[in-house]
């Protein structure tokens, strides 16, 4: 129906020798890549419960979550997965600089 009317947008051909990704990103072990996930299950009631958590690229199972009835925001998810950084290195007297897990020792 949008294409009847006029109103998709144009494609652009790909440039020639361009890498096309295969939408897969792999890391060789563990614990050196975290990624950040989130759903939203509906309850019988109508209420809905949004999850969000953190994942190890290399591993089986989630490393830390969030779950609550009200919207999950940015800070959430990063707080989730700078706890499972945290959890898995088992960091004690370190301080972090800004959000990119940049750790340096306290004396």
């Amino acid at each position: 129906m949008m294409k009847q009317h006029d109103l998709l947008l144009q494609r652009h051909p790909r440039a020639a020798g361009e890498r096309r990704h295969d939408g897969q990103v792999t890391v060789e072990r563990s614990y050196t890549r975290w990624c950040s996930d989130g759903f939203e299950i509906t309850c019988d009631n109508r209420e809905k419960v949004r999850v969000a958590l953190a994942l190890d690229c290399c591993g089986p199972e989630a490393t830390a979550h969030v779950a609550t009835t009200e919207g999950i925001k940015s800070e959430d998810a990063q707080d989730r997965v700078i706890t499972a950084v945290e959890d898995r290195f088992r960091f004690r007297n370190t301080f972090f600089i800004g959000r990119n897990l940049t750790a340096t020792p306290v004396r």
